[in-house]
């Protein structure tokens, strides 16, 4: 019994640290807001939309108020988020975009804005170990529209725009870095804002999704505790026994 109790234990703690794991793979680290956006470009999250007046990602993710001012709106996009940005982390290296990956695990992503510069964006995901696209959400989709599905190997996110010619891109691409991603710590969901055009204004606001993520579900090998250890815990049962048995003798 004492065995089984102890196995729990340690598989309840190390499937707790599985699922507060952040997913992200990349040579960034998260960093806090510390404060609402003020249109500075500093950092990447806080710039000049060519949208509007208030209509950059920063923004799209704090404000509460009416976003009407801002250019391009698509699939009823009408609010900005308004998250905290006390909860809110962004991921960057120097406090410049860097590429990502997400790791294998269940996801539930949901559809948030579009301020699109092209006339059709789609964006989806990708294994890094081939399998081609596989789309989640495009230009006729709607806010709060989900994708739900179970990623079985680490998986890049793209874009596909028809501004143009054809421009496509990956969340983990060398150059470029057109998706920026941020984390909310009060709900532990991530964001993820994406620029659709070659030459724009990196904005990360022609689509914005989030992402809530459960680590896969196969427990992991637990430890078994040492030998050494069963034998303190017998020696301490036989402890407590042997006193038991003089009190009722006394």
């Amino acid at each position: 019994m004492l065995y089984s109790t102890l196995r729990a234990a340690w598989a309840a703690c190390l499937f707790g640290a599985a699922l507060w794991s952040s997913p992200l793979i990349g040579g960034g680290s998260f960093d806090p807001f510390g404060s609402n956006p003020t249109q500075n470009n500093t950092p990447f999250w806080d710039t000049t939309s060519h949208d509007g007046n208030g209509c950059g990602v920063g923004y799209i993710l704090t404000r509460t108020a009416s976003i009407n001012n801002c250019g391009n709106k698509r699939m009823g996009t009408s609010t900005g988020l308004g998250l905290d940005p006390d909860n809110l982390e962004y991921y960057s290296l120097l406090d410049n975009v860097v590429g990502f990956t997400l790791a294998a695990g269940q996801y539930e992503f949901t559809l948030h804005a579009g301020l699109y510069g092209a006339a059709l964006n789609q964006v989806g995901y990708r294994y890094l170990n081939g399998g081609g696209d596989h789309l989640m959400f495009d230009t006729f989709d709607h806010v709060g529209d989900t994708f739900v599905f179970n990623a079985t190997s680490e998986f890049a996110l793209y874009l596909l725009s028809d501004n143009n010619a054809a421009f496509r891109f990956q969340s983990n691409d060398a150059s470029g870095h057109r998706a920026a991603a941020f984390h909310d710590t009060s709900t532990d969901l991530y964001y993820f804002g994406f620029e659709d055009r070659p030459v724009g204004d990196r904005d990360y606001n022609d689509m914005v999704i989030s992402a809530s993520y459960l680590a896969p579900s196969d427990p992991p090998d637990t430890p078994t505790p040492e030998p050494a250890t069963f034998a303190l815990i017998g020696v301490g049962l036989i402890a407590v026994s042997f006193i038991g048995r003089r009190r009722k003798a006394n």
